[in-house]
């Protein structure tokens, strides 16, 4: 969000993109491809921009709806209609669903809050691009201010009739868009601006991942279990249970969980249930009562859905079968730091805690006794060899992770369906992307996403879960693909590999484009251009994270280069990326790049020295500059011409090989000068070894003649 958001003296980064002026007419950021040529102008005192066509959104007046750790939210309003907005700004490291988004804003549904306009801005307040979402601010006040504690004794009848009926038809167009809401709660819950509760309106859901912002208390305990940033996509059932929490909450008299730490509560879920958990023994009448014992079950295989709901909202209660289920539960408790456990989710929560106590129970053998005798679960003794064993396997005892690996395999046993848990690390496979794009985000520490990818952690997750209700076979296939990036050091591999291969929302995190909110090719060159006239940018317009982003953004186009890239010639590093960023100018249709190939012209001195011939040198230096322009494709073309090339290299081999014979001659004058005198009798000897020979080839001739009486052939 913007530093306004923390900080009362907003500080201008000078390396950020340059504010323009409304009445200047100037160009603003760049748009994403969810909404096309969305600009952000700013007028003049810096106090309002422009969020598409028809958008003003007011810098200098924040509002609390909406507004979290993520998200900084400011009024707005929409020009054509004249109707109040709310202009949500989304936060770089955990961006809003993308994905989704169109989804979203198809569904017009009167209990639901409208999305009006989506785009890029430039801030004001941090001149830095943000993602924005603009929604129709006819909300009125919340159902409360603050969920903790909520607890209003609302009438069943008007609980069922304002606010279980109208969020049930939202579901319903949400299901028909594939769409998980991930943040229905009472203080998401808008009583709109009729009075009382008769036109309820459901609030944002896709400013920031699933579940990042959702309290724990409505999230079902597998889910409840990961860190925020962890929980994954959820899915409809998700939204059932979290509904059932706050019907439970308007209902109920008074809070029973009050002074309950996190951990507290998802302990007495895993013991009471849910049911019994958030109501606590309060009276509640009425046929509700059905209902929450549905959708509040802790098994998600027993946990009603949207089809049961639906039955029972028609009255077809004999069409629903499924019934309460109780998690396991052992005959006789085992102790773990003096605590009494009978439930082996529970031993993981406490054993992650206390990892040496765990290991010691293990050790001891009294975990494999526990399990076997109270428990009597033959396939939990198996996951608890097989963790034992894949640890041995993996690191000796000695190492510093084995401790850790083992205590994390234990709980992944213990409790099959919790997240993975590793250290302070809480997190379900399909939210890994999440929790490593916010992982980047200031100094966190991001090894440790390193060892768990590195050391197939998740893989033993999904070992255990292959009765998920997703494809685990299709997710230990990803998690292997994580493992081959992180094995590899060079460029476009490593964890930003895999932080663009798991996140598909995430924008490019390179310290390069600071300040610029760039989601597809197309973006990154224009962002590129503009920072080319910076003092302070980069060397080279590329490093780790670009080539990572574009890696998945554009894997066949950037493959074939990347050898190129990840040379050591410096010629062939310019050459392979001048080849991606031209192919991707001349695919995408887009127009010159002068602030981009200015940028390739400063580091093309490799280039030039590819070739031998200076003339050449001169006559292609020559041409990139007077004849390009802004094309890299023109570029491209003229330093990947093979007859130029070539020739040249024909040419100084020629050079070349003058050059060795000239060379030798040279040697042996100058060992002549250096040595006269004996250059001297070496060469007399030499003449008068050739006189001698001419003579005596003459003689030899004569007597011949002679001999045999014909002379006349000798020419006498």
């Amino acid at each position: 969000m913007p530093d306004s958001a923390k900080n009362t003296e907003p500080k201008v980064d000078a390396s950020a993109p340059d504010v323009k002026s409304e009445a200047a007419g100037n160009e603003a950021a760049p748009a994403t491809t969810e909404k096309a040529a969305t600009s952000a102008a700013v007028n003049p005192a810096g106090k309002k921009l422009r969020l598409g066509k028809a958008v003003d959104v007011y810098m200098d007046k924040p509002i609390k709806r909406f507004k979290n750790a993520y998200v900084q939210c400011f009024q707005a309003k929409n020009l054509g209609t004249g109707s109040d907005l709310i202009a949500v700004f989304c936060d770089r490291y955990l961006p809003p669903r993308f994905n989704k988004l169109s989804h979203f804003e198809s569904i017009q549904h009167p209990n639901l809050v409208s999305l009006v306009e989506s785009g890029v801005v430039l801030s004001p307040l941090d001149n830095k691009e943000y993602f924005v979402l603009a929604y129709e601010d006819n909300l009125g006040a919340p159902l409360v201010e603050e969920d903790i504690g909520c607890a209003l004794g609302i009438k069943p009848e008007d609980a069922y009739t304002y606010i279980l009926l109208p969020i049930i038809e939202v579901l319903k167009d949400m299901r028909n868009k594939d769409l998980f809401h991930g943040t229905i709660r009472p203080s998401n819950i808008f009583r709109g601006t009729t009075p009382g509760l008769k036109k309820i309106i459901l609030g944002d859901c896709i400013s920031v991942p699933p579940g990042v912002v959702q309290a724990s208390i409505f999230e079902p305990i597998e889910r409840a279990l990961a860190q925020p940033t962890g929980k994954g996509p959820g899915v409809l059932v998700d939204d059932l249970y979290a509904l059932g929490v706050t019907i439970a909450f308007l209902l109920r008299p008074k809070d029973v969980l009050k002074g309950l730490s996190e951990k507290e509560i998802i302990i007495r879920k895993i013991e009471l249930g849910t049911f019994s958990t958030v109501l606590g023994g309060a009276n509640i009448k009425g046929n509700l009562v059905e209902f929450l014992r549905g959708v509040l079950q802790d098994d998600p295989k027993q946990r009603w859905d949207l089809d049961d709901v639906t039955a029972w909202i028609d009255g077809q209660r004999g069409n629903i079968t499924k019934q309460p289920t109780k998690a396991v539960k052992a005959n006789r408790p085992i102790l773990i730091d003096g605590k009494k456990i009978s439930f082996p989710a529970v031993l993981a929560i406490e054993g992650l805690e206390k990892p040496n106590e765990l290991e010691a129970l293990l050790d001891n053998r009294e975990l494999g006794q526990w399990i076997e005798r109270s428990i009597d679960d033959k396939a939990m003794q198996k996951g608890i060899e097989l963790a034992l064993k894949s640890t041995k396997r993996a690191v000796t005892s000695k190492s510093s992770m084995y401790q850790s690996k083992m205590v994390s395999r234990l709980a992944m046993v213990l409790h099959p369906i919790a997240p993975l848990r590793y250290r302070e690390f809480a997190v379900s496979p399909l939210g890994a992307g999440i929790a490593l794009g916010d992982a980047y985000h200031g100094d966190k520490d991001v090894s440790v996403y390193d060892e768990i990818i590195r050391n197939d952690e998740f893989i033993f997750w999904l070992t255990n879960n292959e009765g998920a209700a997703w494809d685990t076979n299709a997710m230990m296939s990803v998690f292997a693909s994580c493992r081959e990036f992180v094995s590899t050091t060079v460029p476009g591999y490593g964890l930003e590999r895999c932080l663009y291969y798991l996140n598909e929302n995430i924008p490019c995190l390179s310290p390069i484009l600071d300040g610029y909110y760039v989601r597809t090719p197309e973006e990154l060159l224009i962002a590129l251009d503009k920072i080319a006239a910076k003092k302070n940018r980069a060397y080279k317009p590329f490093d780790r994270h670009i080539l990572a982003f574009l890696l998945v953004k554009e894997r066949n186009l950037l493959e074939n280069s990347l050898i190129d890239i990840n040379s050591k010639a410096s010629w062939r590093q310019v050459f392979g990326i001048l080849k991606v960023f031209s192919t991707i100018q001349q695919l995408a249709g887009m127009g010159e790049l002068p602030g981009l190939a200015n940028w390739m012209l400063e580091i093309m001195e490799p280039i030039y020295k590819r070739y031998h011939n200076r003339e050449t040198r001169l006559e292609l230096k020559t041409r990139l500059h007077e004849k390009c322009g802004g094309s890299l494709e023109k570029m491209f073309k003229y330093i990947d011409n093979n007859d130029v090339v070539a020739n040249d290299s024909k040419r100084f081999k020629e050079a070349l090989r003058d050059y060795i014979m000239l060379d030798k001659e040279r040697d042996i004058y100058e060992r002549g000068l250096e040595n006269p005198g004996t250059v001297g009798v070496e060469r007399g000897h030499q003449a008068a070894a050739v006189f001698c020979v001419i003579i005596a080839v003459c003689l030899i001739l004569g007597f011949v003649s002679v001999s045999l009486g014909n002379h006349q052939y000798l020419g006498f």
